[in-house]
Formats: C-alpha cells, structure tokens, sequence
C-alpha cells in the first residue's frame, strides 16, 4: 500500500520565537508573508545529533523548507539563511531592539492569520524594520527610528491605527507610547521594552530620534 506524498511548502521568514522541545529540538514561531505567523517544529535545530539537523533559531531569516501536516506542526526539512541576517554584530542594544520587535509582532499578528491581515504587507514592514535595525550598526537614533516605524507600521496593517490619525515623529516618548498601545490591546505588559528603555536610559540624544 502506497503512503500519501506529504505535500512540502518553501518560504521565507524571520524566526521570532524560539522554545525548546525536548535535548535536541526547538519550536519556531516564524514570521511570513503567507500566513502571517506560524509556529513549526524544528528537529535537531540546536545542530547537535547528526547531519539531518537544521542549525536555526532566534533572527534567523532565510527560506524555510517545510513539511505540512493537518494534525500537527509543520515540520523544518531545511533552512537556507539570507546573507544579510549575517550582518548582525549582537551587541545589547542591536540585541535588545530586535527583541522588542519580535515581541511587538508576535504579540500583534495572529497564528495563521492568513485573511484576517494583510499578510505580505505586515511581513514586508517587519522584515524591513529587522534589517534597518541590523543595517543601523553603531547608529542609535537610526536603530530606534527603524523599530518606531515598523512597530507603527504593524499597528497599521493590522487596523489597530486609522491611517487618518495624525503621525507623531519618531521620538523616545512616541516609541512608548507605541508600547502602551500594545499593551493595551493585548492586556498584558511587554516583557522586551524595559530592557531596551534601561540600555538607553542615560544617553539624551533618545530624547529625538531625528536624523
């Protein structure tokens, strides 16, 4: 008797989320343009067990190999990393800001939310905010106006903003004020933002996120 061909799908994507299952594999929650946000089960994704293993975890970005199932997570058959995620340096702010994010678009975009969002635009304005915070290196005012504008442009495309509202420019005050915005949706405090607020607490020139 033959088995069914279990039918694979390729996209790209930013993982967001990353939980451990079990010594050797993870539980990605993965950004992108089809469905939003999905979670998939990554085996061996720590790269420890065996040439079958997919070394990925959190801000990876790349095209995601997959293996579809209706009764459970998809499964990762494969992971090719985009080359600009390898720009990343990893200091605490680069770090910290890239945290926020994820947090902001996990907590915004539904699991499989295809329909509910305007999925490609969503996906376009957080992989954009994700590179313009690595590609702003050592330039603080530049990471911090990448995250208001794509924390801002998720509250967008989910609805959350009218459009018609009157945009305040970047600023230290108007990115919390984003975060209170959240906070208020989801009924439940961001964990990220305090740590990033204490990374710049003592530096003015987040006074103004001005060029």
């Amino acid at each position: 008797m033959l088995r069914a061909k279990i039918p694979a799908k390729q996209l790209e994507g930013i993982v967001i989320r990353s939980f451990p299952s079990g010594e050797r594999d993870l539980v990605l929650r993965v950004i992108n343009p089809l469905t939003g946000k999905l979670s998939l089960f990554a085996p061996r994704a720590n790269g420890v067990g065996g040439k079958r293993g997919s070394t990925v975890g959190l801000f990876d970005f790349g095209e995601f190999q997959l293996r579809l199932h209706h009764d459970r997570l998809s499964t990762l058959i494969s992971f090719t990393p985009n080359p600009k995620r390898l720009s990343l340096i990893g200091s605490p702010e680069e770090i910290a800001a890239l945290s926020v994010l994820c947090e902001c678009g996990d907590t915004l975009i539904p699991e499989e939310s295809e329909g509910a969002w305007d999925t490609l635009s969503a996906y376009n304005h957080f992989r954009d905010g994700f590179l313009a915070i690595i590609e702003s290196k050592d330039d603080l005012k530049g990471r911090m106006r990448a995250l208001y504008w794509g924390i801002l442009n998720l509250l967008l495309d989910g609805g959350i903003l009218d459009p018609q509202e009157k945009i305040p420019p970047p600023s230290a005050k108007a990115l919390v004020n984003l975060f209170n915005r959240i906070q208020d949706i989801s009924k439940k405090p961001l964990v990220t933002p305090p740590t990033l607020l204490s990374l710049l607490k003592n530096d003015l020139q987040i006074k103004t996120l001005s060029k």
